[in-house]
C-alpha cells in the first residue's frame, strides 16, 4: 500500500492541473467559435454594404429601361426615318431589343419574378407594336404613332407592373 502512496499523491497533484487544462481547452474552443461567428457577421455586413450601391444602380438602370421602352416615350424619342411603315415597326422593335440587351446583366440583382415581369412587359410592348401595325387603317408611321398613343392614353402601359415591382423590391433594401 505504501508503494501506491506516491502514485496516489502524484495523481492528486496532476488531477487539478488536468481538470484546469480540459476546462481551458473547452472555454478556448467556445471563445474561438464565438469569435469566428463575429468575424463572419462583420464580413457579411461589409459585403452587403459593398453590394448595396451596385444593387441600387441595377434597380435604377432597369427603371430607366422600362421608362425608355414605354411606348409613349419610345414613339416620341424614335422618329420614323421614312414613310415606310414596316421599316418603322422594325426600328421600334430593334430599339426595344437593344435597350433590353444593354441591361441583361442587371437580372442578377433582382428577383426572378421581377425579371420575368420585365421580360413579359417587353414582349407585350412588342406585341402591341406589331398588332397596331397590322390594323387596316394604319398605312404610315404617323398613323401607327397616333393609334398607339391614343390606345395608351386610355390604357395602362405594360411597363407599369414591372416598375411597381421594381420600386417595391428596392424599398426592401432599406
Amino acid at each position: 500500500m505504501e508503494d501506491l502512496m506516491p502514485v496516489f499523491q502524484l495523481l492528486l497533484l496532476t488531477l487539478p492541473a488536468l481538470f484546469t487544462g480540459v476546462l481551458a481547452i473547452y472555454l478556448f474552443k467556445g471563445y474561438l467559435a464565438q469569435e469566428n461567428k463575429r468575424r463572419q457577421f462583420a464580413l457579411e455586413k461589409q459585403r452587403a454594404a459593398q453590394a448595396l450601391p451596385t444593387r441600387l444602380q441595377a434597380y435604377e438602370r432597369l427603371t430607366l429601361l422600362l421608362e425608355r421602352t414605354t411606348l409613349k416615350r419610345l414613339l416620341l424619342r424614335v422618329a420614323p426615318l421614312s414613310q415606310d411603315l414596316e421599316a418603322y415597326i422594325q426600328l421600334l422593335l430593334q430599339t426595344i431589343e437593344q435597350e433590353f440587351d444593354h441591361n441583361l446583366s442587371q437580372q442578377i440583382y433582382v428577383s426572378a419574378p421581377c425579371w420575368q415581369s420585365i421580360i413579359q412587359a417587353k414582349l407585350l410592348t412588342m406585341q402591341h407594336i406589331r398588332k397596331a401595325g397590322t390594323a387596316d387603317q394604319v398605312t404610315s408611321p404617323d398613323q401607327l404613332r397616333e393609334i398607339i398613343l391614343k390606345y395608351f392614353a386610355e390604357h395602362p402601359s405594360p411597363m407599369q407592373a414591372p416598375l411597381t415591382l421594381l420600386q417595391a423590391e428596392a424599398k426592401t433594401l432599406f
